[in-house]
């Protein structure tokens, strides 16, 4: 998820969003940003996930692509045998 999206005069405010996902690492800050949307496109449907993007400086698209990604694995890992989710 690139924050470099974000208009000049809003980048040290997305590059501060990020910390606040994850400091230390790029992937947990993925990791969180992701879950996150998936909480507020259930909890409160399509205003809560733009009000989400909006105050984290995230894409939509970026988040759509891990979301396709996340089902790939499921679904492969679903095939073989003992797994479960957790």
């Amino acid at each position: 998820m690139s924050h470099s999206q974000a208009p000049f005069r809003l980048r040290d405010a997305a590059q501060q969003a990020k910390r606040e996902m994850d400091p230390l690492s790029d992937h947990l800050a993925t990791l969180k940003a992701y879950r996150g949307w998936v909480r507020a496109r259930e909890s409160g449907g399509g205003k809560a996930e733009k009000e989400y993007l909006r105050t984290n400086f995230l894409s939509r698209q970026a988040l759509t692509a891990v979301d396709k990604t996340v089902r790939q694995l499921r679904s492969n890992l679903a095939r073989k045998e003992g797994y479960t989710k957790t």
